[in-house]
């Protein structure tokens, strides 16, 4: 007996020393959204992923993951591993001012994982992180507890909504056929196809003298454009607050909802903006082009931006003016006709003069229709969530 018991200290020794030395180096931990980039309240997964590398199981695992506060989960566990089990789950998460911490506690075998696929969604606009999470292990006897951080850089682009108010396309639908207008009555690089007979709405400088001398009437030129329309959308937020998140989501949506416009009817956009966008190294202006099917440089620099600015409203026009030049329309997205707005569409006259048309348009004077704008974030207040393996995966617990 003695002999057995003695074995039995030296056995539980060796396994306590062995959990204290190989501490967390056979767990790791990864989680984040399956997808880059998605629309608003568009369903996408969150994965989590917890492995045992080592040959022997290891009975306690507590993981703490950090989620973006604005996440909607509808969690759903998943059957990858038949042969894993899960430990039933007492923890519970609570609500940090910028994210949600969840605790969950496991029990995993040797050589195998824990898979969790969670289906979520996100309203708001913006960068979403999944920056870090916490694992703790404990050791053979249960009285010591071994942690570390991981720390990763994933992340989800969540776009603009989509504007449903018809205030914005009456006004963009008048411009566009102003400038059409416009394009035709002013001079441009063309090629000339052909003649026709002068019918008295003509402009006098399509008249061609030559074939109206040999055909004894009046005689105009007909054209073909060699250069495709374009349109340049200025998007300044300079004398937006920085709490000002709601008007700063709206004139998002409103520049993606123009840009998209335009795309569709074959106008090649440039973009120019004074935002700062998160994650990007800091310049003066960004700029990008789009076209119908290639918006993704637009629409992720859309889900970037910040109420910050990179630069005036000024240097954000000279800028447009030095790259684009006259032979294109200016479309300006401001968060209000303010100074600063004012102050951009002075410097496009000064530098242009009458070259070509522009057109302002502010999100406070888009009325906001019931519907057109959900709100933004998702309250979890008082909400407590936890795993549950018959139930699956952030249940909500406290509700």
């Amino acid at each position: 007996m003695i002999l057995f018991l003695t074995a039995l200290l030296l056995l539980f020794a060796a396994l306590e020393a062995y959990t204290l030395h190989d501490g967390l180096s056979h767990i790791t931990f990864t989680y984040g959204p399956d997808v880059l980039c998605t629309e608003p309240d568009a369903v996408f997964h969150t994965r989590l992923v917890i492995s045992n590398t080592g040959v022997l199981p290891v009975s306690y695992v507590r993981a703490t993951v950090f989620l973006p506060r604005s996440l909607d989960k509808n969690a759903e566990e998943t059957k990858e591993d038949p042969f894993r089990f899960l430990k039933p789950a007492s923890g519970a998460g609570r609500l940090l001012s910028d994210r949600q911490e969840i605790n969950e506690r496991f029990f995993i075998y040797g050589r195998r994982r824990v898979t969790r696929k969670v289906e979520s969604r996100i309203a708001k606009r913006g960068v979403h992180l999944f920056d870090s999470a916490q694992l703790t292990r404990g050791d053979f006897l249960g009285l010591r507890e071994i942690s570390k951080t991981e720390y990763g850089t994933s992340y989800i682009l969540v776009y603009p909504k989509r504007l449903e108010s018809d205030e914005y396309s009456q006004q963009l639908e008048s411009f566009l056929g102003e400038t059409a207008a416009r394009r035709f009555l002013m001079r441009d690089p063309i090629l000339t196809i052909g003649v026709r007979e002068y019918t008295g709405t003509e402009p006098m400088h399509t008249i061609s003298w030559s074939a109206t001398a040999r055909r004894s009437q009046l005689m105009v030129r007909e054209f073909d454009y060699t250069r495709d329309p374009a349109c340049t959308v200025l998007f300044c937020v300079s004398g937006l607050g920085p709490l000002e998140n709601a008007v700063m989501d709206r004139c998002c949506s409103l520049a993606r909802s123009v840009c998209e416009a335009l795309t569709a009817k074959g106008i090649a956009v440039h973009f120019h903006t004074n935002a700062q966008l998160y994650g990007h190294h800091a310049r003066d202006v960004f700029s990008c082009q789009a076209a119908e099917g290639k918006e993704d440089a637009l629409l992720e620099a859309l889900a970037r931006a910040q109420n910050a600015v990179s630069c005036s409203a000024e240097d954000l026009a000279l800028n447009a003016v030095r790259t684009e030049g006259d032979n294109t329309a200016y479309i300006i997205i401001a968060p209000s006709m303010n100074i600063h707005t004012r102050a951009l569409v002075d410097t496009l006259d000064n530098y242009r003069g009458a070259a070509s048309p522009s057109l302002v348009l502010t999100a406070d004077s888009l009325a906001e229709e019931e519907g057109s704008f959900t709100k933004t974030g998702v309250s979890f207040a008082e909400v407590d969530f936890s795993f549950s393996k018959t139930e699956g995966s952030f249940k909500e617990a406290g509700k």
